[in-house]
């Protein structure tokens, strides 16, 4: 007999099912991951070593993988700014550009090994521009008043311009003239002075410890012959006074600094001159004077004649022949028509020497020159060290 079919089951209720006259609840909300304590612990630890091996930008990124917290990538996005040159093409044509600042050039853009400083209105020659670090760079070449003078580097594109109806004023330190005679500046010792100028093109080249004062000594005969002359006095004198003065005999200085008015008159005969940097004392040879000083007394017999041609050519021949060892450091030919005048002295910081005057040849680049090597601790060596200067220096005015 047939069995009777089965009904089909019946499906299964849900889970959940609302009770009578109640409403339904809402779908439940994914569960709050809660790691134990322990475990967010070996998390944590975790993210501080991976940012101490590798930064900060891999923690960050650490903790959003742990799911610390997240982080958002859409912009704004920082800007980097590269240290790495990006360089222009070279310019076509060289641009004439003086400084309008100080300038310090390097030797690649934004940085690298100083070159040589450059004061305002130095003429350069822009040649190319680069990018370096977010600042515009140019790269320039500049020249001097002789064939081996001059150099070339990187300065900041801001600090040139384009030359003005003023004109220029080539002033620089020593490596601005020559990286040989910079070198010899460094060899003759920490305190060596100079400042060098030449009337003819009015380059000018000093070291910044020029402005420092030393006391003259010897060195006053020069001043104090140039003031005898200037002020007609020495026409008037008996005929060997003067020779008597720079042969160093103290008598013959005393009678012609007090002939000239002593301190009052030496400082007011240089002040009509424009000339600064001294300080006269009742005992000439401790009157003080600053290496740019003495350089500046010398140029103005040329520049802004402190006496008549004559008188000069007889000034020079006066301090040429009682400078015996102006050779020494310059040679006759470089010394010419002009004068050195090297005097050594004690002081309490050590020996110092002194070489200044002006250099004439025959052929060739008038310059001033005044020099020191000073604090030390024997003639001999304030002497060699100031020669290691001149042996450049001489060898760059060819």
């Amino acid at each position: 007999m047939a069995q009777a079919r089965k009904a089909p089951a019946k499906a299964a209720r849900p889970v959940a099912q609302a009770k009578a006259g109640t409403l339904a609840k809402p779908a439940a909300l994914a569960p709050v991951i809660r790691r134990p304590p322990n475990e967010a612990l070996r998390m944590a630890l975790g993210i501080l070593l991976l940012a101490a091996i590798t930064g900060v930008a891999p923690m960050a990124l650490a903790g959003q993988v742990f799911g610390y917290w997240r982080i958002s990538l859409s912009p704004p996005a920082l800007t980097l700014v590269s240290s790495v040159p990006v360089y222009d093409a070279p310019l076509a044509k060289a641009r004439p550009m003086v400084t309008n600042a100080t300038v310090h050039v390097v030797s690649i853009p934004g940085g690298g090994t100083a070159v040589a400083t450059l004061q305002p209105g130095f003429p350069v020659q822009v040649t190319r521009y680069a990018t370096a670090g977010g600042i515009r760079w140019a790269q320039i070449r500049w020249a001097g008043p002789t064939k081996a003078a001059g150099g070339s580097g990187w300065a900041q594109a801001t600090l040139l311009q384009a030359p003005t109806a003023s004109g220029t004023k080539p002033i620089g330190d020593l490596a601005a003239f020559s990286a040989a005679i910079a070198r010899g500046a460094r060899e003759a010792g920490s305190g060596f002075a100079a400042s060098l100028y030449f009337p003819a093109s009015g380059y000018a080249y000093r070291t910044t410890t020029a402005t420092r004062t030393v006391i003259l000594g010897q060195q006053i005969i020069a001043i104090v012959l140039v003031a005898d002359y200037g002020l007609g006095l020495a026409a008037r004198q008996p005929g060997s006074i003067n020779r008597d003065l720079v042969s160093g005999d103290a008598a013959a200085l005393t009678f012609v600094y007090h002939a000239v008015g002593g301190a009052p008159g030496m400082s007011a005969f240089l002040t009509r001159h424009h000339i600064t940097g001294f300080r006269f004392a009742s005992d000439p040879t401790q009157s003080t004077a600053t290496i740019q000083g003495l350089a500046l007394f010398y140029s103005a017999l040329t520049a802004a004649p402190l006496v008549g041609p004559d008188d000069q050519r007889q000034i020079f021949a006066l301090l040429a022949g009682a400078s015996k060892v102006a050779t020494d450091y310059a040679p006759d030919s470089q010394i010419g028509s002009g004068a050195l005048f090297v005097t050594t002295l004690q002081s309490g910081k050590g020996y110092y020497t002194i070489a200044a005057g002006q250099l004439q040849p025959a052929s060739g680049h008038a310059v001033v020159v005044a020099a020191i090597s000073s604090e030390q601790a024997t003639a001999a060596t304030s002497q060699t060290a100031l020669r290691a200067f001149f042996k450049p220096f001489i060898a760059a005015l060819g």
